[in-house]
C-alpha cells in the first residue's frame, strides 16, 4: 500500500477522487494502491489544476506523496 496527502483549502470540505473513486477527504493521509493514477476533487468550489496524473510509489504513512490543489487559478487576475 502507498500513501497520499492532498492539500486543499482548510476552509473548504472536498473529497479526493482517485481514478473517479472517492477515497476520502482532503488534508488527511490516505491509503492508496501503487501505480499511475488520476487525482481530482469532488466539491462545489472551483479548484486548480483540474486534476493531477501521477505515479504513486515508494511512500509511507510518515512520508506520503503530497499534491496540492488551489482554490483559484493562479493565472487569473
Amino acid at each position: 500500500m502507498e500513501y497520499l496527502f492532498v492539500h486543499f483549502s482548510a476552509d473548504i470540505q472536498a473529497h479526493v477522487l482517485l481514478d473517479d473513486t472517492d477515497i476520502g477527504l482532503v488534508n488527511k493521509t490516505l491509503r492508496v494502491s501503487a501505480g499511475f493514477h488520476t487525482i481530482t476533487l469532488k466539491t462545489d468550489f472551483t479548484f486548480y489544476p483540474c486534476l493531477h496524473e501521477i505515479l504513486i510509489d515508494n511512500t509511507s504513512y510518515d512520508c506520503p506523496l503530497e499534491i496540492t490543489f488551489l482554490d483559484k487559478d493562479p493565472h487569473s487576475p
